[in-house]
């Protein structure tokens, strides 16, 4: 979240510098619009409200279209009749900025000349580097945190019935019969719960082992293709 806040931020600030000896083309201000208002937008909050994204600023879907949207840079670039736009040769004050934020991805980048396909080359690389291999974390995070909200629902629904019902046999002279199918109520309770338990921590680590074994394989992926 840290690089991608440092990715949003560079895209507002380099994308108003993308310029055009001659009007613009249809495909040509779409990319530009593209840069500005789909990826630049989260560089406009952070500079509002200051600091970075944390893990709880967005859903795994919001996340998921964020990384898409990113691949689009590249893709588009890649695609279309983008060859005449170019970057001013001089940024201004949004130099030092473009500069801080580059370095905060990767300080490699600092060392190749600014241009479009720069632009494309920083985009097409944050997707593969950094957004692929961890690109099923959050999904799956929630998924956890579902199961285990869930889980404590349940147990302490049940804990709260036990204490209840001990309480009740603590202040409430009962039948013998009522009793035993008081007793036999906790027990069934009782084990319920730690079976719950169990089916819910076993399906935690079913998810913990799946997304473990994906993140390795994107990774071996990424590195046969650097290699």
């Amino acid at each position: 979240m840290q690089k991608f806040s440092a990715y949003s931020r560079y895209i507002l600030w380099v994308s108003p510098h993308i310029k055009n000896a001659e009007p613009d083309k249809k495909e040509e201000k779409h990319f530009k619009d593209f840069l500005r208002y789909e990826i630049g937008k989260y560089g406009s909050q952070l500079i509002g409200q200051g600091g970075n994204y944390d893990v709880d600023s967005f859903n795994a879907s919001q996340i998921e279209n964020i990384g898409e949207n990113i691949n689009n840079v590249w893709y588009m670039y890649d695609r279309l009749p983008l060859h005449r736009l170019e970057l001013e040769e001089s940024t201004s004050v949004n130099h030092e900025f473009i500069d801080k934020e580059l370095a905060a991805i990767n300080p490699q980048y600092l060392s190749i000349p600014d241009s479009v396909s720069k632009i494309a080359k920083v985009s097409g690389e944050f997707y593969t580097d950094i957004y692929q291999p961890i690109q099923y974390e959050p999904s799956y995070h929630e998924r956890l945190m579902k199961l285990y909200f869930i889980q404590s629902l349940y147990v302490c629904v049940s804990i709260m019935l036990i204490l209840f019902v001990l309480c009740l046999l603590v202040c409430v002279s009962l039948p013998l019969c009522v009793l035993k199918c008081i007793i036999i109520s906790i027990v069934f309770l009782f084990g319920l719960s730690l079976t719950f338990l169990f089916v819910s921590t076993n399906q935690q680590l079913r998810l913990v082992i799946k997304v473990g074994k994906n993140i390795y394989e994107i990774k071996e992926r990424i590195n046969r293709r650097k290699h």
